[in-house]
């Protein structure tokens, strides 16, 4: 190709016409234009060559090449008399053969300007891949060149068939695949880029955040190549590549959460970073740190939505030896609380076999150092690390509800620890988290557009304290779900309890997390297992319900003891451990006895009253007048109600809004307690009205009047 046609034509797929013809054309016409019979000659030689392709094609690159020169013989043409119009017509074909020569050669630099440098990324990025393994089917997107000098986009001017490049990014980085959250079906790319001091480094991001300029500028923080001068560009280049890419980006399972996944007929369990299978335990990774070319068919990986919450998932793992494991659990075995911890730890799994089981808290309280932590270690080395100093799955309460709930959100299917809950950083805390892990809904919440997805949960909360748990709620349907044992899980604190603690211990920190994967492999790989387990939940359901005798509370609490018989089967099915002679259930079961008392609101409320009506008796009319007497005299903080002397009063009436009052300070459902009351007509009522008039001093007021009998039932009951 000549020089003329580099500076003029430009790059071009065909060779661009020449003009030499169009030159000799134009001289032979101005020749012929001089002679005799000059018009009809020229006339005739325009109509012959501006019927030829070729040499219309010829006389286009001449206007293009050298416009002067083709004007200034197209000028002196068209001054010979007659040949004007002819001059005129030759110069406007010449023009628009020229602009149409213009027009295609700026379509082809279009073209090869969206044509990548190399179709290949792992040609073009070899110089700089260091190991990094990335798909050999990525290509750049038309209009992009990306090599280790960083992403650039080629743009070509219409008008002028220019090409501009135009930086993108400094270090190349592009995405290497796609993941698809099989809880909600989101989408997240996983893009990797190179790093200043070389290197690899790939981080997943949702989609709305590669969509926005704004928001794509945080990556700056991962070492991203990405700045708010470039972030608008790197928007568009990711749609673009992820566009091209499409059909060959790797694309991988992940779900934010643990617990089973898939089907009845494909089920699997994420614990930690492991996929548990029939087949066996896998190790699934983080997909932020494993290529995709490492990936397995139908794998799924933990990605929480969180990343504080991948080091909570990270201490679900296994440790030192199954046989180790074991010989530490032997020790205790003749200790039942000890033993109730861990099947309460076995309980959660179930739960999907077991739909109508709802979430329940196992909790050990008492004085200090009597062995609940270590009861609380015992449970946790079900599943991974019992170090609450390290990354381990035992959790304190010194954290927010909203820790609690997200932790709870992400162990799906799986226990949840917490120790102390002196260590609170609120008592409504405590009474919060237990109500939510016990209804087995997190809080709703909404976001910028609309509703955030509603966590549900299957799980156990095992906690300590030296306060019963139930002490931090009121709500008597939570209390309902905590089976409370309290005082030393081992029994004690002699030297050779102190031995065994010591021991177990050391064992557990160890040897830890084989129990429940075990479990989980066998009810997924086991049909008949899943069979067994509900007819064996069935049978203890009625068995324990039959015991409850009609007691509400305790009837639905049979569930939870079901549930823990269940799982003690299967501990020592699987363990090969011998069986005590008296189940550790029978320990929770009497623990659901006592609770079903203190579970019992209305009665609840009324112990109180009285108590505190005992502690005010001067602030009651007719309680403390001498006999013979009816003083009418208020007291200075005023009356409370009325409550005759000695020991043939018939009520306890006290005053509307002293009452509820007192209910709000107690955290009392006051409407509750008395609807309650005048079910079990333990109120003296008028009629419709839950009250009765009763005089106090010289005026008679509606009270509200519990009755002798429901008094004396409460305090019998005390005494029992």
């Amino acid at each position: 190709m000549s020089d003329w046609q580099d500076d003029v034509c430009g790059v071009s797929e065909e060779p661009p016409p020449d003009p030499a013809a169009g030159w000799e054309l134009l001289a032979r016409l101005r020749e012929l234009a001089v002679g005799q019979g000059a018009p009809a000659a020229v006339i005739e030689a325009v109509q012959v060559a501006t019927a030829d392709r070729a040499m219309v094609a010829a006389l286009g690159a001449c206007h293009r090449a050298d416009r002067a020169r083709f004007d200034g013989l197209i000028l002196a043409l068209g001054s010979v008399r007659g040949l004007k119009a002819t001059a005129a017509v030759l110069a406007r074909t010449a023009k628009e053969e020229g602009e149409r020569q213009e027009k295609a050669e700026r379509s082809t630099r279009a073209r090869r300007a969206a044509a990548p440098a190399s179709s290949k990324l792992v040609t073009s990025l070899e110089p700089c891949l260091r190991g990094y393994s990335l798909s050999t089917d990525l290509v750049a997107p038309p209009g992009y060149d990306i090599d280790d000098c960083g992403v650039r986009k080629r743009v070509v001017n219409e008008d002028t068939g220019e090409e501009t490049i135009i930086p993108v990014a400094a270090r190349p980085f592009v995405t290497v695949a796609r993941c698809v959250n099989i809880q909600d079906h989101t989408v997240v790319s996983l893009l990797a880029w190179l790093k200043v001091g070389g290197g690899w480094g790939q981080h997943t991001v949702p989609r709305v955040t590669v969509s926005d300029a704004r928001a794509l500028v945080t990556l700056a923080n991962l070492d991203a190549p990405v700045h708010s001068n470039n972030a608008s560009d790197c928007v568009a280049y990711i749609a673009a590549f992820e566009a091209t890419n499409a059909a060959v980006l790797p694309e991988a399972l992940v779900s934010p959460i643990m617990g089973w996944c898939g089907t009845d007929t494909d089920l699997s369990f994420l614990w930690g970073r492991n996929q548990v299978r029939a087949d066996g335990i896998h190790s699934s990774g983080s997909v932020d740190e494993l290529p995709p070319s490492s990936w397995r068919a139908g794998q799924i990986h933990l990605l929480p939505s969180d990343p504080g919450l991948r080091s909570a998932a990270a201490g679900f793992h296994a440790a030192g030896s199954w046989e180790g494991w074991v010989d530490c659990v032997r020790e205790v075995t003749p200790y039942p609380r000890v033993m109730l911890a861990i099947f309460a730890a076995m309980v959660p799994p179930l739960m999907r076999f077991l739909p109508s089981l709802s979430n329940f808290v196992l909790d050990f309280s008492g004085v200090t150092s009597q062995g609940k932590t270590t009861a609380l270690r015992a449970a946790a080395s079900v599943w991974g690390s019992a170090d609450e100093r390290g990354d381990g799955i035992l959790h304190t309460w010194d954290n927010t509800h909203v820790f609690a709930e997200r932790i709870a959100a992400l162990c799906n299917y799986l226990p949840l620890f917490l120790d102390d809950t002196k260590r609170a950083r609120k008592r409504e805390d405590v009474g919060r988290a237990v109500y939510n892990h016990a209804s087995g809904v997190g809080r709703g919440r909404g976001s910028l557009t609309s509703v955030q997805r509603t966590t549900r949960t299957h799980s156990v909360l095992l906690s300590t304290g030296e306060e019963a748990i139930t002490s931090f709620t009121n709500d008597g349907g939570t209390r309902a779900r905590c089976i409370c044992l309290w005082g030393s899980p081992l029994g004690g604190a002699d030297t050779a309890t102190v031995e065994v603690v010591r021991r177990l211990n050391a064992g557990i920190m160890a040897h830890y997390g084989h129990l429940g994967p075990t479990l989980v492999q066998k009810l997924a790989s086991d049909v008949a297992s899943r069979d067994d387990v509900r007819r064996v939940y069935e049978t203890e359901m009625e068995a324990w319900t039959k015991l409850a005798n009609g007691n509400g509370v305790a009837s639905r609490a049979a569930q939870y003891v079901a549930a823990l018989a269940v799982a003690e089967q299967l501990f020592y099915a699987i363990t090969g451990l011998p069986r005590p002679t008296t189940p550790a259930v029978n320990e929770a079961w009497e623990a659901v006895l006592k609770g079903s008392v203190e579970a019992d609101r209305a009665t609840d409320a009324l112990r109180q009253v009285i108590s505190w009506a005992t502690g005010q008796q001067a602030r009651f009319h007719g309680r403390l007048e001498a006999e013979g007497t009816d003083s009418c005299t208020a007291p200075a903080a005023g009356w409370l109600g009325a409550w005759a002397r000695g020991e043939n009063w018939r009520y306890l009436a006290v005053l509307p809004t002293e009452l509820r009052a007192f209910f709000e300070r107690q955290k009392f459902d006051a409407d509750a307690v008395l609807r309650t009351w005048a079910d079990r007509e333990w109120l003296q009522r008028d009629g419709r009205h839950l009250g009765r008039k009763v005089t106090i001093g010289e005026r008679s007021d509606r009270c509200f009047a519990m009755s002798r009998e429901a008094c004396d039932l409460v305090s019998e009951n005390d005494d029992a």
